[in-house]
């Protein structure tokens, strides 16, 4: 695999912290000092991990959707929490572990599945991780052990590029595919493992990355793998997007997209100065002038259809008016039930019509 590089981001004097769908851990107002590492919000999702504190700090805003934290210790800071010892767990008391460290899981297999770990590229144009198993490979070891004891007594199996070392009880799977064939579903299909939407016992490197360094120190993780504009980089959650932007000489204009994540699954987002929770892995600034015009009207010419991995009829609901779609949620249930909300659809469309509306909705 060639080397890539990880880089550093210094750390912010505020962290911006999104909740997303987290409820605020109890006792928690302007003011108040935070330890590093300190549970900040829970998620009643038995699968999202809790948000700690990624700084010493003093909460200096609350609102019902952010935490802003500014760095340095506070009067009166409580001290670090210590260290969760995480030998001899296994299973689901090591899942409930993982999450209270801030690490999100994906839904456990059934008895019998083959657990899948991914060491590809999840989304376009990135090279994350690569690089992650390129500079990191002993805390990737670390974590593919962590992902055994998490899912004890099933098969496992390690898929990616030539040149892998798996630890003992992984299977290595070569395989050297684009996106969306990166994706959980599609991943596992090929593996002849069926086609699983859920993603049921599947770890991409991000995550196991993340559950690597928790095995190492038992400590919530303080740097994030992050890619943005095609560079790598180990940040701490809670920087704005307009700042790491800027940082790296990008300074949005009016008419440029910013997007959370690749070219396939990134969102587009207006909310600059919100910052970034542990759901976000890249962030892409497009250009107005690279940006083709639309929407506009379908052609006809049934692209999405043909670029759909699972020749889902999209093409049905992408020729109505876009002023129909939002009536049109029961029916795409219904016509696109399975999709894997890959983008492959919109990335296919030359009028560029927003077709995510649609596989957003029931993915």
């Amino acid at each position: 695999m060639a080397a890539e590089v990880l880089k550093a981001w210094p750390e912010p004097l505020e962290y911006h912290l999104p909740l997303s769908g987290r409820a605020l851990a109890p006792g928690l107002k302007v003011g108040r000092p935070i330890a590093a590492g300190q549970p900040i919000a829970l998620s009643p999702n038995p699968l999202m991990g809790a948000l700690r504190a990624p700084a010493d700090g003093v909460v200096a805003s609350l609102g019902a959707l952010f935490l802003t934290l500014k760095k340095g210790p506070g009067r009166g800071s409580p001290a670090p929490a210590p260290a969760l010892d995480l030998k001899g767990l296994s299973g689901a008391a090591l899942a409930q572990a993982a999450l209270s460290l801030g690490v999100s899981l994906p839904p456990p297999p059934r008895p019998g599945e083959t657990v899948v770990a991914s060491a590809l590229e999840p989304d376009f144009d990135l090279t994350l991780a690569r690089a992650l198993w390129a500079e990191w490979p002993s805390v990737m070891t670390q974590g593919l052990e962590l992902v055994a004891r998490l899912c004890p007594d099933r098969p496992r199996a390690l898929a990616g590029p030539p040149g892998l070392s798996p630890p003992e009880g992984w299977a290595l799977k070569v395989v050297d595919q684009p996106y969306p064939e990166t994706l959980g579903p599609f991943l596992k299909r090929r593996l002849g493992l069926g086609y699983d939407q859920g993603g049921r016992g599947f770890f991409d490197s991000r995550t196991i990355y993340l559950l690597g360094l928790i095995a190492r120190g038992g400590r919530p993780p303080r740097l994030w793998p992050l890619a943005v504009q095609g560079q790598n980089y180990l940040a701490p959650l809670g920087l704005r997007p307009l700042d790491v932007l800027r940082a790296v000489s990008l300074e949005p204009r009016p008419g440029d997209a910013v997007s959370l994540g690749g070219r396939g699954l990134g969102r587009p987002t207006a909310r600059l100065s919100e910052g970034l929770g542990p759901e976000t892995y890249a962030i892409r600034l497009v250009r107005a002038r690279d940006l083709s015009p639309g929407p506009g009207p379908c052609r006809g010419c049934q692209a999405c259809a043909q670029a759909c991995p699972l020749s889902l009829p999209i093409f049905a609901l992408a020729k109505e008016p876009l002023r129909a779609w939002p009536k049109l949620g029961p029916i795409a249930k219904r016509l696109l039930a399975g999709c894997p909300d890959c983008g492959q659809c919109a990335l296919a469309c030359p009028a560029r019509r927003p077709l995510r509306f649609f596989s957003s909705g029931v993915a």
